[in-house]
């Protein structure tokens, strides 16, 4: 034991030390507040629809029938509840996992920063985490720990495979992929920046080719069943997901300027929705009855509609507020927000702020002098343009700190290469002074 502690590097003595922090603040937290500690909203509801599924295999969300949500958290949750069961135990189980999956994200931050620099500016990257909204965050059951973790490991993978095309690097690729996308379907069009970047790594392209066949047949095995199983239920081709409307329209109620309810009429939008789906419309009311999956599926419909007539009405009436609210306030909170709906240990949000601003400064100046050194100029350019259409598309639908939280990571590994390559120019400044 003591041979293998001689072995180990100096400069794994910081990371060794973050993770050992961020491993006691998460048990700390867990500690303190136990194991039901909840938002008693979306995370309650995924470990409801998890235990459903678990017992009927049926993809649930509020206790009916969807595709608002992937099916990945109800895969994670539901071999807890056959291993734990129903009670406070299950809970235990799952926010240990989610604990050791967030302790994991800063460890996989590490390594994709030590990957173009050393361990030291690895740490650096890491130790951003150690703010209390990830361990906030941790210590709910919601899929931005699982979903954050998948990502981070997306871009390791990615960083080893375009300098040693090992299969294992392939499969880690695709199994993080998959897994991320079983949460978000946001995260589907990553392949394209990865194809962008291994070419002008020049990858081999016959390689390249045949594993995004492998690839494609994985991806198509769990999405045409899911696809299939979407139309017998919903009678619509629905690949993904189709809760795109509730946020589209809570993100026209975001910003300055947008027009306020009693200013529209929306009666007309009714007639646009197909026949079938009044017999779930109460026109009374005006209320669609959310018991009935049918019901809830017709009620994002129409959410939709509204979304849609109200940036119509918005861009006639006033398109400057409307660009800067998509444009500027928007991107802010996905930019600058910090996900911690409470005081943990007394600490509110607001004092994560600081950090928030530090990392997206250095990040910004690290991109910049990262673009002028060629040999990391293409992973700044595929993590910055990923980040960026990340928040493109969060902000044309709903901006929310709970998503950007989950983005942060690659600001964080910008900022540990942009340190080490000020390290080597200053360094190369010294030598050339000393030549």
């Amino acid at each position: 034991m003591l041979k293998r502690l001689r072995q180990i590097e100096k400069s794994q003595y910081p990371i060794i030390g973050i993770l050992l922090i961020a491993i006691i603040t998460r048990m700390a937290f867990l500690a303190t507040y136990g194991p039901m500690y909840s938002l008693n909203s979306d995370d309650v509801a995924y470990v409801e629809a998890g235990i459903r599924f678990a017992h009927t295999g049926a993809v649930t969300m509020h206790d009916v029938i969807s595709a608002q949500i992937m099916p990945g958290m109800l895969y994670l949750i539901a071999p807890f509840v056959w291993l734990l069961g129903e009670g406070e135990l299950l809970w235990w189980g799952l926010k240990i996992f989610w604990n050791i999956l967030g302790v994991l994200s800063i460890y996989g931050t590490y390594r994709c920063v030590k990957e173009l620099s050393n361990g030291y500016c690895g740490a650096i990257g890491a130790a951003l985490f150690l703010t209390i909204d990830f361990t906030w965050m941790d210590n709910l059951i919601l899929t931005e720990t699982p979903f954050m973790f998948c990502m981070i490991w997306i871009i390791y993978f990615t960083l080893r495979i375009a300098r040693q095309p090992k299969y294992r690097y392939f499969w880690g690729i695709v199994a993080t992929y998959m897994g991320a996308l079983l949460m978000r379907p946001n995260v589907a069009p990553y392949p394209l920046f990865l194809f962008l970047y291994l070419l002008v790594k020049h990858y081999d392209i016959q390689l390249l080719w045949r594993q995004i066949l492998i690839a494609a047949c994985v991806v198509l095995a769990f999405i045409v069943p899911w696809t299939i199983r979407n139309y017998i239920q919903f009678d619509r081709f629905i690949p993904l997901t189709y809760g795109m409307g509730n946020p589209l329209l809570l993100g026209t109620y975001q910003g300055v300027g947008y027009p306020l309810d009693e200013e529209l009429d929306y009666s007309h939008l009714i007639e646009k929705m197909p026949e079938e789906s009044l017999a779930y419309y109460d026109q009374e009311t005006q209320t669609w009855d959310l018991s009935s999956y049918m019901g809830k599926f017709y009620s994002l419909e129409y959410d939709e509609l509204m979304a849609k007539y109200r940036m119509s009405v918005w861009w006639e009436d006033d398109p400057a507020s409307m660009l800067h609210s998509y444009l500027l306030s928007k991107p802010k909170i996905m930019l600058l927000g910090s996900f911690c709906w409470d005081t943990p240990f007394g600490i509110s949000a607001e004092a994560n702020m600081p950090i928030r601003y530090l990392d997206l400064g250095l990040a910004l100046i690290g991109s910049a002098i990262l673009l002028f050194d060629r040999k990391r100029r293409p992973e700044t350019l595929m993590i910055g343009t990923f980040y960026a259409f990340q928040i493109a598309v969060y902000s044309y639908s709903f901006a929310l700190n709970r998503y950007g939280q989950t983005l942060y990571f690659m600001r964080f590994i910008l900022v540990g290469w942009g340190i080490y390559r000020v390290y080597e120019l200053l360094k190369e400044r010294k030598n050339r002074l000393a030549n």
